[in-house]
């Protein structure tokens, strides 16, 4: 079983091509395995609409369980015309929050590559959010530098700490 996972970010801040460099120096930072899939998507006025980069521990296996898959969207207009730019607001009132990247399936045995990518990713974006579905609230950078002063946790993300 896998766990659906949001990346949050303001989205009048996002850009496709900055969130794909990102995770490629993030995943770099933690000597991950970074691939980028050439299946971009693109909306009728050009711009990207979709594209998916894969971060593992390890060339030689190249699997879904020991590592995850980001989807990466692009913004689309229809889309803030039906409120979606509002569905997190719960959890961050009044930034602006949207799932603009997100991993459909985070397996267990990859929550530690995930912990330190997320790490990593949080620090260079420290306004953007981590957050599974199942929670009750995100993950930002302030939680990853905390949770990094004490010894790895397997369970982290499935916890409501800090």
């Amino acid at each position: 079983m896998g766990y659906f996972v949001h990346l949050l970010k303001n989205w009048e801040k996002h850009s496709p091509l900055k969130m794909v460099k990102d995770i490629a120096e993030a995943s770099f930072n933690i000597d991950a395995l970074y691939h980028y899939r050439n299946d971009k998507k693109f909306f009728s006025d050009g711009s990207i609409r979709h594209f998916t980069t894969y971060i593992g521990n390890s060339i030689q296996n190249i699997d879904e369980d020991n590592g995850f898959t980001f989807e990466i969207e692009g913004l689309d207009p229809t889309f803030f015309a039906l409120d979606f730019d509002k569905d997190f607001d719960y959890l961050v009132p009044g930034e602006k929050l949207c799932s603009l990247a997100y991993i459909d399936k985070l397996d267990k045995d990859a929550f530690e590559l995930f912990y330190h990518f997320c790490y990593e990713y949080l620090k260079i974006n420290t306004d953007e959010y981590i957050y599974l579905d199942s929670s009750t609230r995100p993950f930002s950078w302030e939680e990853m530098k905390k949770l990094s002063m004490y010894p790895y946790d397997k369970d982290w993300l499935l916890k409501d700490v800090i």
